[in-house]
């Protein structure tokens, strides 16, 4: 649902969204300077407000930053980039999780390979994997790490102290990819 507020004076417009699986509310800014909140489905409203105003002067330098990419630009240079890369990315992808997965042995239906926004992986109920064509250009380490991530959602579809278990079977220093991921390439 589209929502206003106002933030340093500046009046915003939002999409929200409520999640039944999120547990924490997120906040991602798109191309075009779109902003958009995800919340846990039992949140009240106000949080989503709450959220945004404590975070005012990032929202407001990335929603700058991101209209300075251009909607429109942004979204065609993805789509191409995405044309080119993604039946290399699809080869590089499958054979990393067939090769890390011969550790875990879990097994899953289907691998796809997508232009996503907003993730680098994903883990459906019907033990599908889908991965953003992107995790094909990163280094090896942040690939395997996404690769390692998903599988054990196979698992644990969850982020217990057994999945991290799980994780950290093959990826012993998952903490520091995580942080390196977050800080150096989202």
């Amino acid at each position: 649902m589209k929502k206003h507020t106002v933030l340093q004076g500046n009046k915003i417009t939002y999409l929200l969204k409520r999640s039944r699986l999120s547990k924490r509310i997120t906040l991602s800014i798109r191309p075009g300077g779109e902003v958009f909140v995800t919340l846990p489905y039992f949140a009240a409203l106000r949080t989503a407000e709450n959220f945004l105003r404590e975070k005012s002067g990032w929202v407001l330098r990335n929603i700058a930053k991101m209209r300075s990419i251009g909607h429109n630009q942004g979204l065609g240079k993805n789509k191409k980039e995405y044309q080119k890369f993604k039946k290399s990315a699809a080869t590089l992808i499958k054979r990393r999780v067939e090769e890390i997965n011969q550790y875990y042995q879990f097994p899953y239906q289907k691998i796809s390979i997508r232009n996503q926004s907003s993730r680098w992986g994903s883990c459906s109920r019907k033990r599908n994997l889908n991965f953003n064509y992107k995790i094909a250009l990163l280094p090896r380490k942040y690939m395997d790490y996404i690769i390692i991530h998903e599988l054990c959602h196979l698992k644990e579809m969850n982020h217990s102290r057994r999945f991290w278990e799980l994780v950290a079977r093959q990826a012993p220093q998952y903490k520091q990819l995580r942080k390196e991921i977050r800080k150096k390439i989202t």
